[in-house]
């Protein structure tokens, strides 16, 4: 199984903020990401959501294009890190203002397939 571990630490790596699961009390700009097994086997896939929350919507769109450069990869083989191979394509996402806690979320959604070492 992937563990949250290595995709925090694959993100906090790429963009340098806290990276946490589900939800993020701060300091912002931070990153929140949800992991949802899609298939098991010896080549699983997942799908991989990404939130980048903030209040400066320039500098958010800056920070997913690092996320979309390293996890984009729809002619690459497979990448190794921290024990896992993994390749990625990106499948959908948007940005939006979220009203509530009056910040920008700017949502990027990645099918994922991988194996461990």
């Amino acid at each position: 199984m992937i563990y949250k571990e290595h995709i925090k630490r694959l993100l906090q790596d790429v963009t340098g903020l806290k990276v946490t699961p589900f939800f993020s009390v701060g300091p912002y700009p931070a990153i929140v990401y949800k992991h949802t097994p899609v298939s098991g086997g010896l080549l699983l896939e997942s799908q991989l959501e990404i939130r980048i929350i903030g209040k400066v919507y320039d500098d958010l769109l800056n920070i997913k294009q690092k996320v979309v450069e390293v996890l984009d990869n729809p002619d690459m083989d497979y990448k190794d890190y921290e024990g896992f191979s993994y390749h990625s394509e990106l499948a959908g996402g948007g940005d939006l203002f979220n009203d509530t806690i009056q910040m920008w979320e700017c949502i990027t959604i990645f099918t994922m397939t991988w194996r461990c070492k």
